[in-house]
């Protein structure tokens, strides 16, 4: 990809078909994320269709905390990207085959979705995107309410 990225952890979701992969990096500059994304979708492995990045506080393997990360983190309009007319896996029926080809020739929308809080140089800007935890959220203890 480039030098300086941080990539934490690359997971493939069975759960997604393996049409998603889920990066979890730590964004330095500005871009960076989708820098990462852009290489994810553009390697000889066709099957994803779907990249999303995630922080280093988001567990990549854990589809709820994605989805956390991708309602709370993401502006559809700058965060969302997708690129029309790409070769995709010959198993994504959603997509047409090429006319002449066979069933292994597919052309189909890729899409990356930047879920990272803004850049590790925005100090503030990324502060304001930390997890809220309920307070003495590490100590509760549930037999102390529940018979």
């Amino acid at each position: 990809v480039e030098g300086g990225l941080d990539l934490l952890d690359v997971r493939c979701h069975p759960s997604a078909g393996m049409m998603m992969v889920v990066l979890k990096i730590r964004p330095r500059v500005e871009g960076q994320a989708k820098t990462a994304l852009m290489a994810a979708l553009s390697g000889a492995y066709l099957h994803p269709k779907l990249a999303v990045a995630v922080d280093d506080d988001i567990d990549a393997n854990d589809l709820r905390q994605v989805m956390w990360s991708m309602t709370t983190r993401v502006h559809a309009e700058r965060d969302i990207v997708t690129i029309p007319n790409t070769r995709v896996f010959a198993l994504d029926n959603i997509s047409p085959v090429v006319p002449g080809q066979n069933s292994f020739h597919r052309i189909g929308t890729k899409w990356m979705i930047d879920a990272t809080k803004p850049a590790v140089t925005q100090g503030e800007a990324r502060d304001q995107f930390e997890r809220a935890m309920p307070r003495n959220f590490d100590h509760v203890d549930l037999d102390e309410f529940l018979p």
